[in-house]
This record gives C-alpha cells, structure tokens and sequence, in this order.
C-alpha cells in the first residue's frame, strides 16, 4: 500500500469510497432515509464539500495499486471561513444554504474558543474489508504530525470511530441535535474539543 496526496483529479475515487463508508451509518441513513437513492442523495449533497477539500485542502489517501483504499480530507477552518464564506457557508449548511448541521452551532463556539490555528477534519474513510488495520490511524497521524501546533476538530457520527481519538488524546464531546430526537455526534479536537 502506498500514501500519497490526493487533488480534484481523484473526486470520483473518493465519492464512491465515501458513500460505501458511510451509506449505512446512521447520521446518513437519517439523513437519507430512502435506500434506495441514499447513495445518489449522499452524492448530490456531499459532493460539493468534498470537492472543495480536494481542491484546497489537505487530502491524503492510502492506495493497494489503483484503488483507493482510505481517505482524509481537512482543511484550515479559520482561513476557509475568513476568505471564502460562501464555500464555509456551503460545507456547514449544504449546497441550498438550508439551516445547517444540527450541531454545527456547538461546533464553531468550540473552534472559536480556540487559540491558534485550527484544521477542520471532514471525513475520514477506510474501505470495509480493509477496516481494523490501522489505516484511518495512519492518515491522522500523517495530520497530526505534519500539522504539531494546529487545533485538529472534527465531528464524528460513528461512536465505534472514537477509540482512534481517544488513543492520540482527544478530547469526546457528546452533543445532541437542536430540537430533533437526540443523537450522538461527535467532535474531536487535539488536546481539546469535541462533541
């Protein structure tokens, strides 16, 4: 297997690992209820955002000979949000503008909190049979070492993902959706914050 850098050239590689990943998870199946189209729904809806950490963030990707295996894509929260609003705008609140993540609100108080700079860890993704392996580990080590003074905050709908940030001391937030039947989302952030 070998790591490299991933760009724009490699969006169709990374959406479909993305919606094999999280096409069951149950933030996207609540989400997307239909089964039936949740993958092409999943597609419409994060495409935007992944595409834009492709091209201007800090993307990794871990490859056994051409398929992608694992992927993580960050980008530098502050920056994004200071210099190209509508593009933060479109990642927290989705390509319509609607209302938002539920916990995007509890999200940006946390990061405003913050001193210093802070990397914003949108997704990272392992393919099923290759889970459990120590690949969504590397690339966040690969992060945290390339990125040793930054703030590394992400939201996680997945608790069984979580033992990955407790192991490199993250701190576990558990937040609950504004006005919506409860669930577990949650943050990490190095050193600090999460939900």
């Amino acid at each position: 297997m070998t790591t490299g850098m991933l760009r724009d050239c490699h969006m169709e590689q990374v959406m479909e690992l993305f919606c094999q990943c999280f096409q069951d998870d149950h933030f996207y199946k609540r989400s997307f209820p239909s089964e039936a189209t949740r993958m092409q729904d999943m597609r419409k809806a994060y495409g935007p955002s992944l595409l834009y950490c492709l091209r201007h963030g800090d993307c990794r990707g871990i490859w056994d000979g051409d398929t992608l295996t694992a992927f993580l894509l960050c980008f530098d929260y502050r920056k994004v949000r200071g210099e190209d609003f509508a593009s933060f705008r479109m990642i927290f609140a989705g390509e319509d503008g609607g209302e938002g993540l539920p916990y995007s609100a509890s999200l940006h108080d946390v990061v405003e909190g913050l001193p210093g700079d802070v990397l914003y860890l949108l997704s990272v993704a392992v393919r099923p049979a290759c889970q459990n392996r120590g690949l969504g580990a590397c690339l966040i080590d690969l992060i945290l070492k390339d990125y040793p003074r930054h703030y590394l905050v992400s939201d996680v709908s997945n608790p069984d993902s979580l033992g990955i940030y407790r192991k490199r001391n993250f701190s576990i937030r558990e937040m609950l959706s504004r006005g919506r039947s409860p669930y577990s989302l949650s943050a990490a952030a190095r050193v600090m914050a999460s939900w």
